[in-house]
């Protein structure tokens, strides 16, 4: 393996088509969510798509984070994988990550 190559199982290929998860959740401790409002809870969006998305970035940073051998390569593939700035001036890269939540039900019990 040659320097700075990461090994097999650490390599994220990007197919050419969409891999779609569903992932239904159940949430067991109390969940205290925000909305666009400071210290408001927002009842329509009590779990914020941009929220989710920055654990995953950061459980992503944790898990592959030592596998980069600079700084800089783990910022560009963060940025491919998640959006950001890009290399020039005023770039915007997309996130390549669609999120969304839905069917959310208060919990019934006491």
């Amino acid at each position: 393996m040659t320097k700075n190559a990461l090994p097999p199982y650490c390599r994220l290929s990007v197919p050419n088509t969409c891999q779609a998860w569903e992932i239904p959740l159940e949430v067991v401790t109390p969940l205290y969510g925000g909305g666009a409002q400071m210290r408001r809870v927002d009842d329509q969006t009590p779990v914020r798509v941009p929220s989710i998305r920055g654990q995953l970035r950061f459980w992503w940073r944790v898990l592959y984070g030592g596998t980069y051998g600079a700084a800089q390569a783990l910022y560009r593939r963060e940025r491919d994988l998640f959006g950001g700035l890009g290399a020039k001036s005023m770039e915007v890269v997309s996130s390549r990550l669609t999120l969304e939540v839905r069917d959310l039900e208060p919990s019934t019990a006491g």
